[in-house]
């Protein structure tokens, strides 16, 4: 038998509310959202009912989900902070009473530690009974306590997180509870005690399939890296009113541990659906390859340091100084939310593992807001903070095309990402909030995405947009004419990579090019002349890069230096900042 504590307060929440059509896949969060966006609950009504579901109660049929919640953290918070504003509603919460307990011992550094796994052999919380080694611990109880050990010494011994304080306040041990619950995992206390002293851990008792979109072992493995990770961050930090970037990193550390599960690409459909909601509205899960982005343009100790940050700075003040701190100031929030908006786009059939995300080719397309014949266009309107929207057309007739766009904001810009059809090469430029440019020589089969970004961490930004298709007479010899990255960074150390430095165009008329560098005082330190440079598009081959070195080998100093790009009937020139 379950031990069930159930509160319900003011009216009963079942009488009169008539059940309507579920959707054919939805969790019980979900039907609850939806329950309290249509009117049918209020939002203490639903706070009582996730009481309910936590303390293993029975919901009225019309709550009740055909898939497994993911985690029950922000449930957890929901229901802490209802308690603490309503005393007087006399919430508490449980564990479960469980039949057997094994105890799995482990040494640390820090002396022995131990898990304390809570299960049951017999009724609904029962787990699978294979005992493959015969000693009556069913093997399913024996990995738990396996898969919570690699999480501890991945986290804590290798990634370098705090150890839980659990283990301090409770004598050296954490308790696990092993039963049907209908989601992943959750990590809980009793209701106004310490969260970091206090907590257990939740874990299903067999993740069906059917109702887990990942299952068995594998669904396991995950869970007990999501939920152990949740227990250091209370240990750094506990805010429960908006439990976003918790979800977040425990769904990505899911990733560090278990690369090869991939549960999170079920939950990141819906970021690419609706990119253009706040990163910080979502409900992490989705948004864990934010992170992935983090660990491969500048390293896993920034997000390391943003737990550390967490301690004494809101979520987006930690995230932005961790990111400064670990890049050498190279990057920033905004920059990296720059980022993150053009990876996103890279995904699917359009996906390069080298330059974006490793696993993108298995993630969605992100969703256009507009995707059409290109035409004129003209459109106001305004984007969340951190967050990003696609514009797409495809070409029918040659042409080029005039983009203007306006924002009164600084921290709002754009990327212009065109396909070649016939190279098969892709362009992307950043420009800021005011700008206007020419995409040139366009021709039928290729296609222009405009996205503009809102880089703000706290306000809404409004925006113009206009596209102008042009007489392709009009266009200039060279187009979209980029040197990159600029400042040039010489020394990069793992995980990066270097990147050499490139020049990015389109050539109109064949002709000779000369590529020049000069330092400030001069001296010439890269001379390189190619003959009979054939129309056609230009992202940075081997003779329009450059690694940085002169024509002996050496390294250059770091320092500003000129450089000139020059054909028949064209001049480019500006400054590159060297970094070493």
């Amino acid at each position: 038998m379950r031990l069930v504590w159930i509160a319900l307060v003011g009216t009963a929440l079942a009488v009169g509310i008539a059940a309507q059509e579920k959707p054919q896949s939805a969790t019980t969060v979900r039907l609850l959202d939806d329950a309290v966006a249509d009117g049918r609950l209020t939002p203490s009504e639903a706070v009582i009912y996730k009481h309910q579901f936590l303390s293993g109660g029975t919901l009225p049929a019309y709550l009740q989900g055909n898939q497994a919640v993911k985690c029950g953290l922000p449930l957890m918070a929901d229901v802490e902070h209802y308690a603490h504003e309503h005393p007087e509603a006399g919430l508490v919460l449980f564990p479960r009473a469980l039949q057997s307990t094994y105890q799995h011992v482990f040494s640390t550094s820090r002396g022995l530690r131990e898990f304390r796994i809570h299960y049951s052999t017999i009724g609904e919380d029962s787990v699978p009974s294979t005992d493959a080694n015969g000693n009556s611990i069913p093997d399913w109880v024996e990995q738990t306590g396996v898969y919570l050990e690699q999480a501890y010494r991945l986290q804590v011994d290798t990634l370098g997180y705090l150890e839980p304080a659990r283990f301090d306040a409770g004598g050296g041990f954490m308790d696990i509870y092993v039963a049907d619950y209908n989601y992943y995992g959750g990590t809980s206390w009793p209701l106004g005690s310490p969260p970091e002293d206090s907590c257990y851990i939740e874990i299903d008792n067999d993740f069906a399939e059917g109702i887990f979109a990942t299952h068995g072992y594998d669904a396991l493995r995950v869970t007990c890296a999501h939920e152990f990770f949740h227990t250091i961050q209370i240990t750094y930090v506990w805010r429960g009113g908006d439990p976003w970037y918790y979800e977040l990193s425990s769904t990505w550390m899911e990733d560090v541990a278990h690369d090869d599960v991939n549960d999170y690409y079920q939950y990141i459909r819906t970021f690419f659906n609706s990119p253009s909601r706040s990163l910080f509205d979502t409900d992490g899960y989705e948004a864990a390859h934010w992170n992935l982005l983090v660990e491969k343009r500048i390293g896993r100790d920034a997000i390391l340091q943003s737990w550390q940050n967490m301690a004494t700075q809101l979520e987006l003040m930690a995230i932005d100084n961790a990111i400064r701190s670990s890049s050498g100031s190279d990057y920033s929030l905004s920059s990296i939310m720059q980022q993150f908006a053009l990876w996103n786009y890279f995904t699917g059939l359009r996906s390069d593992s080298i330059e974006f995300y490793p696993e993108g080719s298995a993630f969605p397309a992100v969703r256009l807001a507009i995707n059409r014949p290109l035409s004129d266009t003209s459109l106001a309107t305004s984007l969340d903070p951190l967050s990003a929207r696609y514009y797409g057309s495809y070409v029918i007739d040659s042409t080029n095309l005039d983009v203007s766009f306006n924002s009164s904001s600084g921290e709002i810009g754009t990327y212009a990402i065109e396909f070649n059809r016939e190279t098969g090469k892709r362009f992307f430029t950043y420009r800021p909030a005011t700008s206007s440019f020419v995409v040139d020589l366009l021709a039928p089969g290729d296609s222009v995405v405009i996205v503009v970004i809102n880089s703000s961490t706290s306000a809404s930004a409004s925006y113009s947009l206009a596209l102008n298709t042009l007489d392709s007479a009009a266009a200039a010899p060279i187009g979209d004419f980029v040197v990159y990255p600029n400042p040039f960074d010489l020394t990069p150390e793992p995980p990066q990579e270097f990147v050499p430095l490139r020049v990015k165009f389109k050539l109109r008329d064949a002709t000779a090019i000369e590529f020049d560098v000069f330092s400030s005082s001069g001296k010439h330190v890269l001379k390189r002349r190619i003959s009979n440079v054939q129309v056609g598009n230009y992202n940075g081959g081997t003779d329009f890069s450059w690694d940085g070195r002169t024509a002996s080998g050496e390294r250059v100093a770091s320092g500003v230096y000129i450089y000139r790009f020059k054909g028949r009937s064209f001049t480019r020139t500006g400054k590159i900042a060297i970094i070493r």
